[in-house]
């Protein structure tokens, strides 16, 4: 963060984007690790955090198994977290 920080200026808005939660994963990401991860985020310098969840490394996203893809705010709850 810091080198992308020194090299791109104070402002430039580094985003980061992180699932908060794997339920297609068995031993993934859980709201509180997300949760771990963004306040680690956070305190190096991020200037937002991008909320996403649920997918999978050989599978790919799971539209037909979660909420709709499209739905405003489907993630609010992890989101606030």
């Amino acid at each position: 963060m810091e080198a992308v920080r020194a090299r791109c200026g104070p402002g430039f808005a580094i985003l980061v984007r992180l699932n908060g939660r794997d339920d297609a994963l068995e031993g993934g990401i859980t709201p509180d690790l997300a949760a771990r991860y963004a306040a680690v985020a956070a305190n190096a310098g991020a200037d937002a955090i991008h909320v996403t969840a649920y997918s999978s490394v050989t599978g790919g996203p799971g539209f037909t198994e979660g909420p709709l893809p499209w739905r405003p705010c489907q993630y609010e709850e992890l989101a606030r977290r």
